[in-house]
């Protein structure tokens, strides 16, 4: 594994660290912000990994869609993916309208989590191979 591949997956999991702090916390919002904030961050890492350069870009669809091209197939649903999407343009207020009921909420919150581990624990596989 290249050494800036590396950074890049000690800083998303630090996103995915802080996120789970904030579950406990119980800090919605914020679980929501760092879970995306790791994702991207481990799709940017496999990225480098493969190509050695990144685009500056924040939308995850965008990213799974380098991903796919490179012929690497992501084992989460592209709705998942989406979800955190649009989970991540809520880390400003009032910006409501991209959930159904506003705000991330407790269910959301752990959908956001649960699909971030999900994700790091399938690039570790993948990198470590």
């Amino acid at each position: 594994m290249k050494k800036i591949t590396e950074a890049w997956l000690r800083i998303a999991e630090e996103d995915l660290l802080m996120a789970e702090k904030a579950w406990e916390l119980k800090i919605y919002r914020q679980v929501c912000f760092h879970a995306q904030q790791g994702v991207e961050k481990s799709f940017k890492a496999l990225i480098i990994e493969k190509t050695g350069r990144i685009k500056r870009v924040h939308d995850l669809l965008e990213l799974l869609g380098t991903l796919e091209n490179l012929a690497i197939s992501v084992p989460i649903p592209v709705e998942e993916i989406d979800f955190l999407n649009r989970v991540y343009r809520l880390r400003y207020p009032p910006d409501f309208g991209l959930l159904p009921h506003g705000q991330p909420e407790k269910n959301d919150a752990r959908r956001a989590l649960e699909i971030a581990q999900a994700i790091f624990t399938w690039l570790r596989k993948i990198l470590e191979a």
